[in-house]
């Protein structure tokens, strides 16, 4: 049916949300308060100067860790050290030491990201050089490639749901969206991290391999689909050491039957065949170019693996097994909301809300069958992912971040959107909660970015026995963010406000507004729709047979 006009509104509104969401979340911290965030400024200036790839320098840090050393302007200094409140949440982020004059004397850092791959790096060093050739202020030129870091994220996840919009309904595409990028993610797309590009960069390509899927079943080519697929490599493969993997699972998909066609062998039926020769060889090129990558960074880590922790040693092999996937209930929670240097989780409360819309949309998805993505598929894939975690995790000894699996997870929520449609469309009484499903994980991101900011002004605050910590804006806030804490805080009500407008904009339609949209127009059709099939909410229906 043709889009009611008040529905129209709703894309820009969602695009205004998560434009000042990113903003907020730059501002409400110095930069050096992501994760290993310093050492990823100075990798990327190093790459864009050619330090870490052709006059690469390694040396040894601490317990046998290789890094390499780079010289950095002092421009890219002035932020606190993170030395000085990492790991401590009640400490406000405020540097115990004296910055360096803000200038373009050199001082040399040593970077643990050793041939990290160079793609995220080389946008984010040619940013640096850039604003620091315009001589920008020190904070100006860290906070501008911060800016620069979640644009690139936020074209990734909007290219990925202009493709799935064009497929599915749009309330079951955003809310899949807020699933697929809970706060963890967004803090992390607006920080120099390449764990931000990794989330938003795995949304695209499943949703550009998922877009295939529906095309094949519908015997049609787009374009757009078939660009997603090697540009969603790129931007995944080659963002993390391990991303290979999760995009090779989700690539495998595309060697997987999407429907029943009669008369045609198992081979002409698979999805793949709509890349083109292309397509198809530069994603394979891509791919196995970031497998040859990843060998080749292993060389600097062998010497740090090599080397055993004595109470992992003490462990069994049971032992360690059962430790590992205890783990597992640690990196689940982390995925949702943990900020900082793993020092500013969300408040449980906050944590419980996104799980309860987690398990409606689960049970919605239980009752909506799709052959689209068959079941097994995302089995394999949930599996594989975490199987590769915990493998790391034992060869490594160490316990893996949440963060470092939000891909998969949000590769699995958009794989899921043909049940869920489907679920939906079955349950009937089900749609009217979407649109407070999608507020209810709006209003957590909103408090995530207000609970983040307010720990780095003012710390975070114990108090009797068995209450939690809080950031509580008592006092006097001792670090202040550009333009003013009470700007980041009117961005996150503006972008809550846009949000929950937009979803009110695409309430479910009445059934007096239902049959006059359908006498106004033409049945909508996906992007290059066949004749010969039509698409309902939630499914591709084809000519012989119904998904």
């Amino acid at each position: 049916m043709t889009t009611p006009p008040r529905r129209n509104v709703a894309w820009p509104l969602m695009a205004v949300y998560a434009i000042l969401l990113s903003v907020a979340w730059i501002l409400a911290s110095p930069v050096g308060a992501s994760p290993d965030e310093e050492a990823h400024v100075a990798y990327a200036w190093g790459t864009v100067t050619g330090q870490t790839i052709f006059n690469e320098h390694l040396v040894t840090i601490s317990a046998g860790q290789m890094a390499t050393a780079v010289q950095v302007p002092n421009k890219l200094l002035q932020a606190p050290d993170s030395a000085c409140y990492r790991f401590r949440a009640g400490t406000p982020t405020v540097s115990c030491t004296k910055l360096p004059a803000d200038n373009g004397q050199v001082s040399t850092r040593a970077t643990y990201m050793s041939r990290y791959p160079p793609v995220f790096y080389a946008a984010e060093g040619a940013v640096l050089r850039a604003a620091t050739a315009v001589n920008l202020s020190g904070s100006r030129v860290l906070y501008s490639a911060r800016l620069a870091a979640a644009a690139l994220s936020l074209f990734a996840l909007g290219f990925g749901v202009f493709l799935l919009s064009r497929r599915f309904p749009a309330r079951v595409v955003l809310l899949v969206a807020l699933l697929a990028i809970p706060a963890t993610a967004w803090f992390l797309t607006s920080s120099v991290n390449p764990n931000g590009l990794e989330i938003a960069a795995a949304f695209l390509l499943a949703a550009a391999v998922l877009s295939v899927r529906v095309d094949d079943v519908a015997d049609v080519r787009s374009v757009a689909a078939v660009l997603a697929v090697p540009l969603g490599t790129l931007l995944l493969a080659w963002s993390r050491p391990l991303s290979w993997v999760w995009a090779s699972l989700m690539l495998a998909l595309l060697l997987v039957p999407a429907g029943r066609r009669d008369g045609e062998s198992w081979l002409r039926r698979l999805p793949v065949r709509r890349l083109g020769v292309v397509a198809l060889s530069t994603t394979v090129l891509i791919l196995v170019s970031s497998m040859v990558w990843f060998a080749y960074a292993l060389q600097v880590r062998s010497e740090q693996l090599g080397k055993t922790d004595v109470s992992w040693a003490a462990l069994s092999p049971i032992g360690r097994a059962v430790v590992l996937v205890l783990h597992t209930g640690t990196i689940l929670f982390e995925q949702i909301g943990m900020f900082g240097w793993l020092d500013t989780p969300l408040p449980s409360l906050a944590i419980l809300c996104w799980v309860a819309v987690v398990g409606v949309a689960l049970a919605v998805w239980i009752v909506g069958r799709s052959t689209l993505v068959p079941r097994w598929s995302m089995g394999v894939i949930l599996g594989l992912g975490y199987l590769a975690a915990l493998l790391d995790e034992y060869r490594g000894q160490w316990g893996w971040q949440g963060r470092y699996l939000l891909p998969v997870t949000a590769a699995l929520c958009v794989f899921a959107i043909p049940g869920l449609a489907n679920g939906f469309e079955r349950l009937a009484p089900l749609r009217r909660v979407v649109p407070a499903m999608m507020v209810v994980l709006m209003a957590v991101n909103s408090l995530a970015v207000v609970w983040f900011l307010l720990r780095n002004a003012y710390g975070v605050k114990g108090y009797p026995a068995r209450l939690p910590s809080t950031p509580l804006p008592l006092g006097t806030a001792r670090w202040v963010p550009p333009f003013g804490l009470g700007f980041v805080v009117a961005l996150v009500a503006l972008a809550l406000a846009c949000g929950v407008v937009a979803v009110w904009k695409l309430r479910p339609l009445a059934v007096d507004e239902e049959l006059e949209s359908s006498a106004s127009g033409q049945e909508e059709r996906p992007l290059g729709h066949d004749p010969s099939t039509t698409v309902s909410p939630g499914r591709t229906v084809s000519s012989t047979e119904q998904l």
